[in-house]
């Protein structure tokens, strides 16, 4: 047989034909030459376990013969180190054969395999040369050897599960992954000075940090045989270790930069200690601590430490929901689906397969973040894309505007769908408050109700009640202030046209394209009472109507677009010019400013109808008078003082002038001031069409409408729009035209005198709602005055007219009987089941049952007629939540059901409930969100410049912005929300700040007010010189004295402060103090010092060396570049309790060109809670460039301006930061109290607004630069 032997690490293998393989430990195997070329082999524990061959059948691992038999004996005594070799260095030991006891090879399998359990080192397992899994701390990392990138798990988990607190749901752990931060540095120890000390020693961090690396300076020589090994521990337990990759000469004094294999993560609360040790690396003998710089830093125990810069990113652990894949996308493309009920994020890139994720309307909002744009589910914590610049933005393939406020509206109107949110035809035409619930019906019949209380606009200001005052809400707040939304500043119908007309004797009947007509007495439309040359005769062809006037001469005019003689009529809302070569354009701002004033009329697009109202919140810019009307005048444009006051022109108005009075073909009804009827700004104002032909003119602004004035005379057309003028500046009427006839139809007549319900209705009348319900909706219907007795029901099949208690012969009927309960039972019979476990389930005790809250004489509220799901017929109470009644027959599936009213005795307008309709199931609508939030906005303008301002909403759509008191130079865009104008010359005076009342409207949510306020700056101001400082010897210094903004008697006393500073940093990674102020011994006193760090960190440290607040903003410096740096306090607690160190970081906020930072913090010892004064200049001091004598280093930038406030700025912090541009920051409505301009002196520099002036130390004229920010 032929036998394979041969060496395998230290194992014999024999490998015998028909035989299991063998495996022998060098040192037990053994054999001998039994005579001429027969050989044998055996286990020298097992004699009996031998192997006997001839030389011709030894092969090698091969499976090629050795040879003969000297060259079997040569082989076995050398190549396979038999004890009759050369075995005395192979053997070995019993612990190498009891470890390998533990592993076999398998060769069915080809794999090792162990029967104990296997611990590897940190970095451990690698699978060839293209993977490694290593120990990262508190994490595990998967490493790609290909390119370095360290991949990490999503991780869930069960904490120990034999303690009894971690048996129920604390004893979970949800599966969660970890998000980066960028890389930053962080300083430890201070600057390297020449001492030495050992790198090693405990770092307490009090965020969730992952350390990517260290830089520190070498202390003493290192050779080359030596490694430098880095070891970190966590509670005594080692978490990583590295060994730095040198291959030449270590040097004292040489910078070790060492970035490590993987990142190292803790957990925020962890002290980590490192240490680098100097290890041979053929011998492994361990020579020490590896010695390094010490820093000069005193350590809150006294101790200096070594010096070292830690390159971390933080990290925060989200559940899984919370972490979006896009999030660290910097382009990307957003388009609405076609349904417009979709938004789609978009990688153009990706060419036609581009959607990335698809969202829902309205679940999606775009927030300014810096300098960029972050995109985040609505009002949620799930942040998609975190930072997007506005150059690599766009939307449906073009690029958003370049500025940045304005990019967030783009994206916020296409998240909301704000052109698909609601229909230019749909509009608010009613509005009922019960109790806190608003109800708003849309004149398509559908309504919405809020709960008025929902509307808060901050977590501590929410809305407490609310009133109705004519059109106008008022929100009353939980602090007393009020809000008042005009609900009927929304959408109106654009699109109604004339679309032929027919003439019958001299009346022209125009068809609308909406089927309703109007009608035109041609022989009027000559001029005043006949005379002059007056239509004699008309006739249509076509669209065009021909009129014949006296001397025979013929005038056209297209019929399909017409008033009063114009052509062209604009049908929109809004106010256009009526005549003259203008005529029909679009006035395009709110008052009547020089650049339409000489252009008057003006008329209203949308035409105003028989049964409907025109609606608008008084303004009277200055007193300017106001007239509302019909013009009777030539057709050409004529200017605010001249004919356009003319009352002979115009032939039936409604004129203000300090009050309204009586004008052409118009009568005052009502006076509350002397002869006049006196209206303030913002009262809710209408004119009323009656189905008479009579013009009513309303104040709505009280607890019940006022008929103020009245026409004389009907008109003779039931259609016609309204023109108006007013004076030089004068606001425009920002009016709305509301139909109200249509919500209820007369099915009883009992005069048959009736002509629509918007004069009100008499005794006996019966109306059927226009409005029906079918299966899952509700009919709303508001009473909101005492009964009267009036009958409710399903159905009238009684006459048409003439019956006299047509108001009882209801089917379903029930009643709101004069002591305001509602009544279901009449005569002993009933068609309903009252619900007896009602709240306010009412028995009068005389056998008549019902409901009713509260006695007689009070209000019930706001109920609905519904038609459930399981076919029954219920009445609710809206305001109450309950049933109240069961009709106790069901409508008819498949049916719908209308709500009957009949009145018993004269009903006014106003007293008819007003209906509205809504899915059961729908929920309270709209949603609060629905309210557009818009903050009150400040923005400085330079005198002469232009100004363009963009107003910005936070949250939900705005379908139009409106000015209420702009001055003439200003103007606001409506449909984008721009305020643009040519700003005036500066005053100096209070004049220069203008504060313009606004309001924002959706067509749902209604309207906020808010303001802007406008300043005009000066524009002599300049900043064109800076000081730049040496480093090492110059400085300013001012008496501490004088400066006591900063200074604070007790913990907590409240005493805020905000410094402001622009800055051009240098490269230097040496401690460099900004600004100190108080004590200059600050081991036993307090002071407020600012540093830049380790080159491009920035540290706040506000008390002593053992007892502080440190605040460390990584990366915030960027070398060469102008940064303006902001730090607030605002004057809270700061120390003694350790574990509220959080709180007391958050009393100061740090920002970086106006954008906030996230510093990380130390509290030493608990923070500081003693005093920061100015008050001793034999110890305190307050320096720019320089730090206290103790410390005395330098600062070695360029310095501007500097400002000081002694209130927190938080704030105004966009204000001071200016979008990056200096500015005179003594105009700020919040001037600093500190101000520093540094522009003609190094030996002095002058406090503008303060006494606090500085003196410079050892600078040079030259160091007076004309590099600003």
């Amino acid at each position: 047989m032929s036998i394979k032997i041969f060496r395998k690490n230290n194992f014999v293998v024999i490998d015998a034909a028909d035989l299991p393989v063998k495996y022998l430990a060098s040192n037990k195997a053994d054999f001998d030459h039994v005579q001429d070329g027969q050989f044998v082999v055996w286990n020298v524990d097992n004699v009996s376990e031998d192997y006997t061959f001839a030389s011709a059948e030894l092969q090698g691992e091969d499976g090629v013969a050795i040879g003969d038999t000297a060259a079997v004996l040569e082989y076995l005594t050398t190549s396979i180190n038999f004890k009759t070799g050369n075995v005395s260095s192979e053997l070995i030991t019993s612990a190498d054969i009891d470890t390998l006891s533990h592993f076999i090879y398998n060769p069915v399998t080809d794999k090792l395999e162990a029967d104990r359990a296997i611990e590897t080192t940190l970095n451990s397992l690698f699978l060839g040369e293209q993977h490694k899994m290593s120990s990262g701390a508190e994490n595990i990392f998967f490493t790609n050897l290909g390119n370095d990138t360290n991949f990490y798990p999503m991780w869930g988990g069960l904490k120990d599960q034999r303690l009894t607190v971690n048996q129920g749901s604390d004893g979970f752990i949800p599966p969660s992954g970890r998000v980066y931060t960028d890389m930053f540095s962080l300083p430890l120890g201070g600057n390297p000075t020449l001492n030495s000390v050992g790198y090693s020693g405990g770092n307490y961090f009090g965020v969730n940090i992952a350390g990517l690396g260290i830089t520190t300076t070498a202390g003493e020589d290192v050779e080359v045989g030596v490694s430098l090994v880095y070891f970190l521990s966590v509670n005594d337990r080692k978490v990583y270790k590295q060994i730095l990759p040198t291959t030449e000469k270590i040097f004292a004094g040489d910078l070790i930069e060492w970035f490590f294999d993987h990142p190292v993560e803790i957990h925020a609360g962890t002290t980590i200690f490192a240490e680098i040790r100097k290890i041979d690396r053929t011998t492994d003998e361990d020579f020490g601590v590896f010695q390094v710089r010490e820093g000069d830093e005193v350590q809150a125990d006294g101790s200096l430490r070594y010096q070292a810069i830690v390159h971390n990113r933080l990290f925060e652990d989200k559940d899984l929901e919370l972490i979006s894949p896009y999030l660290k996308y910097k382009a990307m493309d957003f388009k609405l689906d076609a349904t417009g009920s979709t938004v789609l994020l978009r990688d153009l890139s990706l060419s036609s397969d581009n959607v990335l994720v698809p969202h829902a309307v309205n679940t999606l909002e775009a927030v300014a973040n810096g300098t960029e744009i972050q995109i985040k589910i609505k009002d949620g914590a799930k942040i998609l894309v975190e930072s997007l610049p506005v150059g690599a933005i766009s939307i449906d393939g073009s690029f958003v505007n370049s500025v940045l406020n304005q990019a967030v509206v783009q994206l916020n109107a296409i998240f909301t769908n704000t052109s698909g949110f609601i229909s230019p035809d749909t509009f608010v035409n009613s509005f009922t408050l019960s109790g806190n619930d608003l109800t708003l019906g849309l004149n398509d019949g559908v309504s919405y109700t809020v709960d008025v209380t929902t509307l808060g606009v901050d977590e501590n200001n929410f809305v407490a009640s609310g009133s109705l005052s004519g059109s106008d809400l008022t929100l009353t707040m939980t602090d007393a202030s009020t809000v008042i939304v005009d609900v009927t500043g929304l959408s109106l119908d654009e699109d109604t046209t004339v679309a032929s007309g027919v003439v019958s004797g001299t009346d022209i009947v125009l068809t609308m394209s909406d089927g309703s007509t109007v009608t035109v007495d041609a022989s009027t439309l000559g001029g005043s009472g006949g005379s002059g040359n007056p239509v004699v005769s008309g006739s249509v062809v076509g669209t065009d109507l021909v009129l014949v006037l006296d001397d025979a001469t013929q005038i056209t005019i297209d019929a399909s677009n017409m008033i009063n003689g114009s052509t062209g009529l604009a049908t929109s809302s809004g106010w256009f010019i009526s005549y003259g070569t203008n005529a029909n354009d679009a006035i395009g701002t709110s008052t009547n400013d020089s650049t339409v004033n000489q252009q008057l009329p003006f008329y209203f697009g949308q035409a105003l109808e028989q049964g409907a109202e025109f609606k608008w919140n008084f303004q009277s810019n200055g007193g300017a008078n106001l007239i509302m009307g019909i013009w009777d005048g030539a057709e050409s444009p004529v200017a605010y003082n001249g004919g356009s006051i003319t009352a002979s022109n115009w032939g039936t108005m409604f004129i203000y002038a300090g009050g309204f009075t009586a004008g052409s073909n118009s009568t005052l009804l009502t006076t509350n001031s002397g002869a006049k009827y006196a209206v303030s700004n913002g009262d809710a104002m209408g004119i009323r069409f009656g189905n008479d032909g009579h013009l009513t003119l309303i104040d709505y602004s009280g607890a019940t409408e006022v008929a103020v004035a009245k026409t004389t005379i009907p008109l003779a057309v039931t259609s016609f729009n309204m023109q108006m003028h007013t004076w030089a500046n004068g606001v425009l009427p920002n009016g709305i035209i509301n139909n109200v006839d249509y919500i209820w139809d007369i099915v009883h007549d009992f005069a048959n005198t009736e002509a629509g319900i918007i004069n009100g209705i008499l005794d006996h009348t019966v109306l059927r709602s226009a409005l029906s319900i079918e299966k899952g909706e509700k009919l709303m219907f508001m009473l909101d005055e005492v009964g009267q007795g009036d009958y409710f029901g399903t159905n009238y099949t009684a006459a048409a007219s003439g019956v006299s208690t047509a108001e009882e012969q209801l089917d379903n009927e029930f009643s709101y009987a004069t002591n305001e309960a509602l009544s279901f039972e009449f005569g002993g019979t009933s068609d309903w089941n009252v619900n007896t476990n009602a709240t306010y389930y009412f028995d009068n005790g005389a056998g008549v049952v019902g409901y009713r809250k509260g006695g007689a004489n009070t209000i019930q509220g706001m109920f609905s007629m519904r038609f459930n799901d399981d076919g029954k017929l219920t009445i609710y109470s809206e305001d109450n939540g309950e049933k109240v009644a069961t009709a106790k027959a069901d409508p008819a599936i498949g049916s719908s059901v209308n709500l009957y009213l009949g009145v018993r005795g004269n009903r006014a307008y106003y007293s008819i409930p007003v209906i509205s309709k809504q899915s059961i199931n729908g929920g309270s609508q709209p949603d609060a969100n629905f309210v557009p939030t818009v903050a009150n906005q400040t923005a400085t303008v330079t005198e002469a410049d232009v100004l363009n301002f963009q107003i910005v909403s936070s949250d939900n759509i705005v379908n139009q912005f409106v000015e209420v008191d702009a001055p003439s130079w200003m103007s606001l865009n409506q449909d984008s929300g721009i305020l643009s104008g040519t700003a005036p010359a500066y005053l100096g005076t209070a004049a220069d700040t203008i504060v313009v009342n606004c309001k924002a409207g959706n067509a749902v949510g209604g309207t906020v007010d808010f303001t802007v306020t406008i300043t005009v700056a000066q524009v002599a101001y300049t900043n064109s010189k800076s000081l730049s400082l040496n480093g090492s010897s110059n400085w300013l210094q001012g008496n501490p004295v004088n400066m006591n903004a900063m200074d604070r008697a007790s913990n907590g006393d409240g005493n805020a402060w905000t410094l402001s500073m622009w800055v051009k940093p240098n490269s230097s990674t040496a401690t460099q103090t900004l600004m100190v102020y108080g004590a200059g011994d600050d081991y036993n006193y307090g002071a407020i010092t600012l540093k830049q760090q380790g080159g491009s960190s920035l540290v706040l440290n506000y008390g002593t060396v053992y007892d502080n607040i440190i605040l460390v903003v990584g990366n915030a410096f960027t070398s060469g570049t102008w940064q303006n740096v902001v730090v607030t306090f605002d004057g809270g607690y700061t120390g003694s309790i350790p574990a509220d160190s959080a709180i007391y970081y958050s009393k100061f906020n740090i920002y970086i060109d106006g954008v906030l930072q996230s510093p990380i913090g130390v509290a030493s010892n608990g923070g500081y809670s003693g005093v920061i004064s100015g008050s001793d200049p034999s110890n305190n001091i307050f320096r720019i460039g320089r730090a206290s004598n103790v410390h005395n280093n330098y600062y070695g930038g360029v310095i501007n301006q500097v400002a000081i406030w002694d209130t927190d700025e938080t704030a105004n912090v966009a204000t001071i930061y200016n979008s990056g541009a200096t500015q005179d920051l003594s105009l700020l409505a919040s001037a600093p109290a500190h101000y520093y301009e540094i522009e003609t002196s190094v030996t002095t520099v002058s406090d503008i607004e303060g006494s606090a002036d500085l003196t410079g130390y050892n600078f040079s004229a030259s160091d007076l630069v004309t590099d600003t920010p």
